[in-house]
């Protein structure tokens, strides 16, 4: 326990004439270091009132509202504002340590660097820097007699590391980003990327004729279009590097022509005179890179092997479908390259080219759907809606609509268990003649939208195909949720977000676990969503052939709900906690219920008078 007015305020850093006292915080029995979990005190001598203290955390200084409040053995402070143990970014924390003057300068001023720049400014990026401190950088200057800002090795030396140079951790787990997203290292030597030579995994014999990846892609004349493509992703300088454990697939200038007629255009030369869609095209090279040495010739036989690419972790926007698979037969049979709704030809196969392969294909790999009917038609936990699409006539409008290609749209899509529950729970049917096409266009939202980890804003509504707006809800604890907005409440959660579509992508697909619906579809499907109807629902259930005229989507009754209230008041008139002790039979229970169901339409006005019931 400590009062701030006792602390020192003699002026120790004459600069600002202030003077700080650090104090440990419970923080350092988590086990991070002190120099972080500390807090402190700062003290100006030119204003010596308690009040105009300031509490300093690592990267924020709060200010005082009440100061040295007694609380029993102990003191409190009010404060305006949350000091933070953590910096928000890794470059944050090399801007905060004058140790790393040299790197930040380099940050700052080798462009070839601005891709490394970038990634240590995101906020809450879950990543790890190696940082060499001034005295590690001179030391590499002087042992190599280079510098590590020549603009050909500074984006390989901090960006990909290898064995063969050893550095201490002088101060470990420098922590960024609100619950410790990621930490900075401070290392004493700079972690060179030595040439490797290790044996690759059935690459015995073969002899490495391409010094590079690079080498390789631009020996061949037909792979001028992906050289430039991949020169205008500033990727020259990594396939350059013999070292590089890569393995790339390499699109023919052929590959590329095919593709610019099938996303409508005459050929590549139309491509360039597209600046939207050039852009896109250059980045699909992203998800015909893969950031690990394989062969195709030792893929296992009569299988699928799958190889996440670059495409997520530069894009970071297609989750699961960034993957490429390699497709292998028989032994004599040839080998193929899948994609979520491509296969391509081998052209030229495990060319070794530095420490890396290249492989030469002739289709360009879509890591998306052409529409969205084919991204119902290619996951297995859809097959009732991709049933229904196809069998039901009434649907004929929505299948057409979900099999045009770029068009813009957000699809939530039911799964399997979603549509059961829906004829189990409800006694409904996504596909009836009469609403089902309604259900499907509530489905359907009249935007893209990509609901990834910097999906903007708490919430928002959107306009849907059917009769009103679903609203989108995001909750960071626990995934991302999409909700109907009226009146029902139905609620579902994206068990998977963000299935891609279209060239772009154009269009999502979301799934969802629960169906959504637009409006009350029986009075059953009221009663059971409301929470003073609890008891009413269980009766109904109990009873069984009352709740199933009620689950009847259009029939011409009026139900006279009870709530809880009005039940456990019916029992307690014959001294009963529960109603069903005086309902003991089915029979009973009927009569009450149907009781309660009249025969015919009756809105509150039009009650009036003797009303026929069901009973």
């Amino acid at each position: 326990a400590f009062r701030l007015a006792d602390l020192p305020n003699n002026a120790s850093n004459p600069v600002d004439n202030t003077t700080t006292t650090y104090f440990n915080t419970q923080l350092t029995e988590t086990g991070l270091a002190s120099y972080f979990s500390r807090i402190g005190v700062r003290r100006n001598t030119n204003d010596s009132r308690p009040l105009a203290a300031q509490v300093v955390g690592s990267t924020t200084a709060a200010g005082l509202l009440e100061v040295d409040v007694p609380a029993g053995a102990a003191y409190i402070n009010l404060l305006d504002r949350v000091p933070q143990f953590y910096w928000d970014t890794p470059y944050d924390v090399l801007k905060a340590d004058p140790e790393f003057s040299t790197l930040v300068s380099q940050l700052d001023n080798v462009p070839t660097l601005a891709g490394v720049k970038a990634s240590l400014q995101r906020a809450n990026l879950s990543q790890t820097f190696l940082a060499p401190t001034n005295a590690a950088i001179a030391k590499f200057a002087a042992t190599y007699n280079t510098s590590l800002d020549d603009p050909l090795l500074a984006h390989t030396l901090y960006s990909y590391l290898r064995n063969g140079t050893w550095a201490n951790v002088t101060v470990p787990n420098i922590p960024t980003g609100f619950q410790v997203r990621s930490f900075v290292h401070k290392i004493d030597a700079v972690v060179v990327p030595l040439p490797y030579t290790a044996p690759q995994p059935g690459a015995a014999a073969a002899a490495v004729t391409f010094a590079s990846i690079w080498d390789y892609v631009t020996s061949r004349p037909d792979l001028s279009i992906v050289v430039i493509s991949l020169k205008s992703l500033g990727q020259e300088t990594l396939l350059r590097n013999a070292s590089l454990d890569y393995t790339v697939f390499a699109l023919t200038n052929d590959a590329f022509d095919n593709f610019a007629k099938v996303i409508g255009l005459n050929g590549t030369a139309d491509i360039y005179q597209r600046p939207d869609l050039l852009t896109a095209v250059i980045e699909t090279q992203w998800y015909h890179m893969v950031p690990q040495v394989f062969r195709v010739g030792d893929q296992p036989l009569n299988s699928t092997s799958y190889f996440q690419t670059r495409l997520a972790t530069v894009l970071g926007k297609v989750g699961n479908y960034s993957r490429v698979g390699i497709q292998r037969g028989g032994a004599a049979d040839p080998a193929f390259v899948v994609s979520t709704s491509t296969t391509a030809n081998l052209v030229a196969q495990d060319i070794p080219a530095g420490a890396g392969y290249v492989n030469v294909v002739d289709r360009v790999l879509q890591y998306y759907y052409d529409t969205m009917y084919d991204a119902i038609k290619g996951e297995p936990d859809m097959a009732t809606l991709a049933t229904q699409l196809d069998a039901s006539p009434q649907l004929a409008p929505i299948k057409a609509v979900l099999s045009t290609p770029n068009i813009t749209r957000t699809f939530l899509a039911p799964t399997d268990t979603a549509v059961a529950r829906l004829s189990s729970v409800y006694g409904l049917s996504m596909n009836d003649t009469s609403y089902g096409a309604n259900i499907y266009g509530y489905h359907q939202l009249t935007d893209a939208r990509n609901l990834d980890s910097n999906y903007p804003g708490s919430s928002s509504a959107m306009s849907s195909l059917g009769c009103c707006a679903v609203n989108f809800t995001v909750t960071r604890n626990n995934g991302t949720t999409a909700s109907s907005y009226l009146r029902d409440g139905t609620r579902a959660t994206v068990v998977s977000a963000n299935i891609p579509v279209g060239f772009g992508p154009v269009a999502f697909v979301h799934k969802i676990d629960q169906v959504l619906l637009p409006v009350y579809t029986s009075a059953w499907h009221y009663v059971s969503q409301q929470p003073d109807h609890r008891a009413l629902s269980a009766l109904l259930a109990l009873e069984g052939s009352v709740q199933g005229e009620l689950r009847a989507p259009s029939p011409p009754l009026s139900l006279l709900a009870p709530t809880d209230a009005a039940v456990t008041k019916a029992a307690a008139a014959y001294g009963l906690t529960n109603l069903t002790q005086l309902l003991t039979t089915t029979a009973l229970q009927k009569a009450v219920l149907a009781n309660h169901a009249l025969s015919g339409s009756y809105p509150l006005e039009r009650l009036n008078g003797t009303l026929d019931t069901r009973a």
